[in-house]
């Protein structure tokens, strides 16, 4: 790990808020031992993920021309203070454009659809429920499928990976009598959290048109599927 973007990434990605992060020049700890001119981040920051952190950076070694007047030693014209506050907003900023830079657009798609849900335009109900019940790669996976639905209208096809993502032991039928019922057995224990999880996949995902039934733990019959013949595991339907 040698970029502040890499450590902004890591962070995020274990569920740090990245603008509680201070970047502070090398010059704060008075201690050079961790320093190196050839990476970004001094080894001592390397891996650091502490609530709030301090994150020790190199800002020469990409940005010296920004940094290199406003970072002389001997320059009393700005104090230290006020150059620690330039330097931790300026690579806060930079850190950002560094990561929006990576990003295609498609990514920035899946973020506004992530905002969308999560401001409520599609519904407050499912506004709660995302809120609460998925972690960070589920939102991620989710915008992401919905993306795809608007791409291409499979709507079978998303709804089953969607439901095999979040609910990976799971089985979907197509009911043959009734072709717009799906039937779900997710071999899982019904608690209220996946009650409300299942009320929301199906909500963004199910065809207008179809119906569904849960089933959890017991599943309908079926010959030639083990998983499904078992004594005192057959439910009625």
């Amino acid at each position: 790990m040698n970029y502040v973007w890499e450590y902004a990434i890591s962070a995020n990605n274990s569920g740090k808020d990245i603008n509680e992060t201070t970047y502070v020049h090398q010059e704060v700890e008075d201690n050079f031992e961790n320093y190196s001119a050839y990476t970004e981040l001094s080894t001592k920051t390397i891996n650091a993920f502490d609530s709030t952190p301090t994150i020790i950076v190199n800002p020469y070694y990409r940005y010296g021309k920004i940094f290199s007047d406003l970072l002389k030693e001997n320059d009393n014209t700005v104090s230290r203070e006020i150059k620690h506050v330039i330097l931790n907003t300026a690579m806060h900023l930079l850190t950002y454009v560094d990561r929006k830079t990576g990003m295609n657009k498609t990514e920035y798609y899946i973020n506004f659809i992530i905002n969308d849900i999560e401001s409520g335009v599609f519904g407050e109900n499912n506004r709660e429920i995302f809120a609460s019940d998925f972690d960070r790669n589920q939102k991620r996976m989710i915008a992401k499928n919905i993306l795809t639905l608007y791409s291409i209208g499979e709507e079978i096809h998303v709804l089953r990976e969607t439901f095999s993502q979040i609910f990976r032991d799971s089985y979907i039928f197509i009911n043959m009598e009734k072709k717009n019922e799906f039937i779900f057995y997710l071999r899982e224990q019904k608690t209220e959290k996946y009650e409300r999880m299942v009320e929301f996949l199906l909500a963004m995902f199910l065809p207008i048109d179809c119906t569904s039934s849960i089933f959890w733990t017991e599943i309908l019959g079926v010959i030639g599927t083990d998983d499904m013949m078992k004594i005192g595991k057959i439910a009625l339907y």
